[in-house]
């Protein structure tokens, strides 16, 4: 799945799956300039009790910007009756010239019939945590747009490699008005 120079407002999750991949398998996510904005969780999934019946996930997130809609939203919300974190050696991200806001809540748990979050522990995720850049940034224009211009980075504090900002290049949306 690719998905590049994307604009998601609001606090709904990116992408949800109601299923892991099967063992053996798979699912590679490559994400390009992607700008989640007062968002949900980047990835919701449903994982199985035994993570021997899960394939891989690995996630390439380049030039992407995460602002969350508060500080306990996390990138990743699994989701199972039982909590356990085995299946967690079965995600893999990079965040290449990535930003994000300090704080960040790489993961949670959540039970499907009660909602109750519990913050995981994600030593055993291969998650390139340091590639994501950790620091404030501004966007163009108030929250409350839905002008893709205004979710632009006009500002950024986050050490880069390189000179243009993360995230969206608004020039190369259509505006589409519901």
């Amino acid at each position: 799945v690719q998905i590049s120079n994307c604009l998601k407002l609001g606090s709904g999750t990116m992408l949800a799956f109601d299923s892991t991949p099967k063992a053996g398998n798979n699912l590679q996510l490559r994400l390009q300039q992607l700008t989640l904005r007062g968002s949900g969780a980047l990835l919701a999934i449903q994982v199985p009790e035994k993570p021997a019946e899960s394939g891989r996930i690995s996630i390439d997130a380049v030039d992407c910007v995460f602002d969350f809609a508060d500080s306990r939203t996390p990138l990743f919300l699994f989701q199972s009756h039982v909590r356990f974190s085995g299946w967690l050696k079965q995600i893999k991200m990079t965040g290449k010239g990535s930003v994000a806001k300090p704080g960040l809540l790489i993961a949670q748990w959540m039970h499907p019939q009660s909602g109750k979050r519990t913050a995981i522990e994600t030593s055993h995720m291969e998650i390139a945590v340091p590639s994501i850049g950790i620091g404030t940034f501004q966007f163009a224009g108030p929250d409350s747009s839905t002008n893709p211009a205004d979710s632009a980075l006009k500002e950024w504090h986050v050490p880069r490699d390189v000179p243009h900002p993360p995230g969206i290049d608004a020039s190369r949306l259509r505006f589409i008005r519901k």
